[in-house]
């Protein structure tokens, strides 16, 4: 095949279009589980509905840029089209800065949402704020690069003063990497906190995985960014960095939404999903996961104390006598709105004897009653 024939637009094509819509299934399917199976939606929907829209976006710029050349060699292609090829540039490195930002805000409201010891809370928040600081930095940066503005497109512009492009996409490169594997660590330390059964362990060790290849992806990227620049054949040579910025995001909004679906495998496949184990246990008095991670304390049950419903009317007169003598060590009985006997405390009841009434009409303890009796037996 000769060079000018010679082209990677369509491997380019290919991942635009499939790596955004497999996302985009996941998302769909994990706002339906929301919406109408587990009837709540939480903020991180929000930004993950966010980072698709900008992943999407982000597509098109590129599929803009594949449509002018790119993925073909430097010396077919055309002036007008290595302008417009800049100009989408710029508007699809934006998108990627802002795709990373609101997934990675997704994930880690989501650890926020989860975790219950402070030091978790404090260590997501603390990641959140360097997340947004570096995100918004970054693309302040790029659009910034050159003034003036125009010559980020337009080669040979008198009075251009840059950036050190090289310098600036290493830089972001290594944040976004540092910030991937502050993400992929931080459930570490919210996970050991939850006794799950092994088959959830490992499903979770699955999706961390998951975020363990964007990682990796990421410092794949990184490599072919370094190679990249040293080639003059640049719209040639950069679609292997290219191809690893469209699947890096969209494989992180896969591994997000994914863990959110454990209500819709319920539903459809409920036998499978009771021998995987994903099944809620009611009866498990130990911290563990639920739906989408989130931790749910075991209810336990009420231990049965003594009410009324079983007992005569004398025991009951008894026990209304009992409640209204504070100075006897006894605890008040304790009714709800609708009557119902909550529950009541008494030091002893023999619910074989009858209670005595004086003839002034006023009611007598049991004890007195035995008291009496007692004295008239040694009388």
């Amino acid at each position: 095949m000769s060079r000018a024939n010679e082209s990677r637009a369509g491997i380019m094509a290919t991942a635009i279009i499939l790596s955004p819509s497999i996302a985009a299934v996941t998302v769909a399917l994990r706002l339906y589980t929301r919406r109408f199976l587990v009837k709540v939606k939480f903020f991180e929907d929000y930004c993950i509905l966010c980072a698709m829209a900008c992943s999407i976006i982000m597509s098109i710029f590129m599929g803009i840029s594949v449509v002018n050349g790119f993925g073909r060699h430097i010396e077919f292609v055309s002036v007008q089209e290595l302008v417009e090829q800049g100009k989408v540039a710029i508007g699809g490195i934006i998108f990627y800065i802002l795709t990373h930002m609101a997934l990675k805000l997704s994930i880690l409201l989501q650890y926020v949402r989860i975790s219950v010891m402070p030091f978790e809370k404090i260590f997501c928040y603390a990641i959140i704020a360097i997340l947004v600081a570096q995100s918004l930095a970054m693309a302040a940066t790029h659009l910034a690069l050159c003034r003036p503005f125009h010559a980020l497109w337009t080669p040979d512009v008198p009075g251009t003063v840059c950036l050190d492009r090289t310098m600036v996409y290493f830089a972001q490169l290594g944040l976004t990497i540092g910030m991937d594997f502050a993400v992929l660590v931080a459930p570490l330390f919210i996970l050991r906190h939850l006794t799950l059964p092994w088959i959830q362990k490992i499903m979770i060790l699955v999706v961390l995985s998951f975020g363990g290849m964007a990682c990796i992806i990421s410092v794949l990227r990184l490599l072919t960014v370094v190679q990249s620049t040293q080639s003059k054949d640049s719209t040639y040579e950069k679609v292997g960095s290219a191809l690893y910025g469209v699947i890096e995001p969209n494989l992180g909004i896969f591994c997000a939404s994914i863990v959110t679906l454990k209500p819709l495998f319920n539903r459809c496949a409920p036998q499978m999903s009771s021998r995987l184990g994903l099944t809620d246990n009611n009866d498990n008095h130990t911290r563990r996961a639920t739906d989408d991670m989130t931790p749910s304390w075991p209810k336990f049950r009420r231990p049965a104390m003594f009410t009324t419903s079983r007992l005569s009317r004398a025991d009951k007169d008894f026990i209304m006598l009992s409640s209204d003598l504070t100075s006897s060590g006894t605890s008040r009985n304790t009714t709800s709105a609708r009557g119902e006997e909550k529950g009541v405390l008494v030091d002893s009841i023999t619910p074989a004897e009858p209670v005595t009434r004086r003839p002034d009409g006023e009611r007598a303890t049991r004890s007195s009653s035995r008291t009496e009796t007692k004295d008239n037996a040694t009388k």
